[in-house]
């Protein structure tokens, strides 16, 4: 699931309680949305506007073992490019899922991604 974290009136927590598993999207420098999220089960944080969160962002993100993403979109352009990925990725079968593996492990500097996480 992917939650956008824009204009939120209510209580942040409550808001990304609804769902388990997400992925948050927000600016980079909202970090009232981001500590709403890292207080509840987030998969990851994605950063928009190409703005770093704050540092005690990072800390928590961190002690929770939840990667932030950083994008040079904007909010809204990363969610439809996100929702354009989620439209033609299916996962129902098992041979997709391999597929996928060796294609990130082709294409993706993993070691380069673990060292920049610190993990």
């Amino acid at each position: 699931h992917f939650l956008i974290g824009g204009l939120i009136l209510d209580w942040g927590v409550n808001y990304f309680s609804t769902r388990d598993h997400k992925a948050v999207i927000s600016r980079g420098d909202r970090p009232d949305i981001q500590m709403s999220a890292l207080a509840t089960h987030t998969s990851c944080l994605v950063a928009t506007g190409g703005k770093e969160p704050l540092e005690y962002v990072i800390y928590e993100a961190e002690e929770e073992e939840v990667p932030i993403i950083m994008v040079e979109t904007d909010t809204l352009s990363t969610a439809s490019a996100l929702e354009a990925i989620m439209e033609r990725a299916n996962f129902d079968h098992p041979l997709k899922l391999g597929r996928f593996q060796e294609l990130i492990e082709a294409s993706v500097d993993l070691q380069w991604i673990v060292s920049e996480l610190g993990v």
